[in-house]
């Protein structure tokens, strides 16, 4: 209402105006200096309200550059917390070779056995790719849901992942209770395991259904869509198996080979060890107790959208809040760069001696496994100063990380050449290879440096 009356006075005063101007004989000169003076009245107040609005268009104005991203300051790709393959666009590769997803779908690879780089360059729509453990096979899998293979498979068996249909995701991985050393399951879009072999041995995953996790290293246990947990029949009699059964609404487990310790992550963000220490008899008071108090600490923990796990009896807890949350004996053996593992955006793990979270101002901070003979500590210092980082990747001995303007950094051993990066420009996805690294341009060229081993000399 008191912008419509300024409005109503401002509207008048060219009219006023120009009565003042042309000397009116209708106004006697009292009346005209009454006028002059109601006239300066409102030019003040004019003034002073356009200084009131422009001060709230100012605040108006900064509040919205605040929201809205600037191409100066770095922007990170992700908006939450995620675990294992990084944000951008990501490539495989293995000893021998490496390939990428282009943004168009398309595949740019080097090396391999002659003729799959050839051949993978005629695949399109693909929305992952997929090394078979040992050899240079390369699978591809498709939008439609169908699969692609080139290369030379370490089993015959594996020539049947082509007839899949309706895949939503590839696993490759050592399978030890199926008939081969190496193999590749598939998840349907409809939640069913898929697998190439013929298995003489009774696995209660081969009838699964409506999954959406599942144990990729010995296939026993899995989660279904709403949340129920599935056990192999041989499973099924333990008493933490029965536990984690009686849960509601679980998103995932984790559990690593060598401990077959299950820790539970709820949907509702807390975490459950379904494990009852106080009965154990097989170990002393001092590490029942140390269990025990574990096992109160990571239950109390809310707010959880991941968890990991390096070694028995440890979890690393990745919350919605984007801080990492550290609990367990064998986590001493770390030395984490920073006790602030707030502001993560992504969390990397993977190893067992060393795992890193990258910050929402592109800084990095990790953890490694300290040991009297490994000088993993030095190699990992320069990390200290990366800036402006959206992804990681890493090989046996040398890390390497993309950062936002496409440039590329690395540290670690230098054998072959394989950190010389530092002209590399315009790249989206890096891969490091065991004797180098590669680099996916936004043309859809890649590049490498260091060397790429011939599967005949292997």
């Amino acid at each position: 209402m008191k912008h419509k009356k300024l409005f109503q006075a401002l509207a008048i005063i060219p009219l006023t105006l120009s009565l003042a101007a042309g000397g009116c004989s209708l106004l006697p000169q009292e009346a005209q200096d009454e006028i002059h003076k109601q006239l300066g009245a409102i030019e003040d107040e004019v003034e002073k309200q356009t200084e009131a609005l422009q001060s709230q268009a100012d605040k108006v104005v900064s509040q919205v550059q605040e929201v809205l991203p600037n191409p100066n300051q770095f922007q990170p790709r992700w908006d939450k917390t995620c675990t294992g393959s990084n944000s951008a666009f990501y490539g495989i590769g293995n000893q021998f070779g490496f390939a990428f997803i282009r943004p168009d779908g398309t595949v740019a690879s080097e090396g391999f056995l002659d003729g799959v780089s050839s051949e993978m360059d005629t695949w399109s729509d693909v929305k992952q790719l997929a090394l078979q453990h040992d050899g240079c096979a390369t699978f591809g899998l498709l939008s439609d849901g169908t699969v692609s293979i080139t290369g030379e498979l370490y089993s015959e068996s594996l020539k049947k992942v082509e007839n899949w249909t309706d895949v939503e995701r590839l696993y490759p991985y050592r399978i030890s209770r199926l008939d081969a050393i190496y193999g590749m399951v598939g998840l349907s879009k409809k939640g069913e395991l898929l697998f190439p072999y013929e298995s003489e041995e009774e696995i209660s995953a081969l009838s699964w259904s409506n999954i959406q996790m599942f144990d990729t290293n010995l296939l026993q246990f899995a989660v279904t869509r709403d949340g129920k947990a599935l056990f192999d029949a041989d499973f099924e009699k333990f008493d933490d198996a029965k536990r984690t059964k009686a849960l509601p609404e679980i998103k995932k487990i984790f559990v690593l080979p060598t401990d077959l310790r299950y820790h539970v992550l709820l949907e509702n963000g807390t975490v459950k060890l379904p494990y009852d220490f106080s009965n154990r008899t097989n170990m002393d008071e001092e590490w029942r107790k140390e269990l025990t108090d574990f096992k109160e600490s990571i239950e109390n923990w809310t707010n959880i959208n991941d968890i990991y796990t390096t070694w028995p009896d440890s979890l690393i807890g990745i919350g919605n809040d984007h801080t990492v949350r550290f609990a367990g004996h064998y986590l001493d053996w770390y030395v984490i760069s920073t006790s602030e593992w707030t502001d993560i955006q992504q969390f990397i793990g993977g190893r067992s001696d060393c795992f890193f979270g990258i910050k929402n101002d592109g800084s990095v901070v990790y953890a490694y496994q300290d040991k009297e003979d490994s000088d993993l500590g030095s190699i990992l210092k320069p990390i200290d100063s990366w800036e402006n980082i959206i992804a990681i990747d890493y090989s046996q001995n040398h890390f390497v990380g993309l950062k936002i303007d496409g440039t590329v950094v690395a540290t670690g051993d230098n054998s072959y050449g394989k950190c010389d990066v530092s002209e590399w420009t315009d790249i989206i996805s890096i891969v490091a290879g065991p004797t180098y690294t590669a680099g996916l341009r936004s043309n859809g060229e890649v590049v490498y440096c260091g060397r790429l081993t011939s599967p005949d000399e292997d």
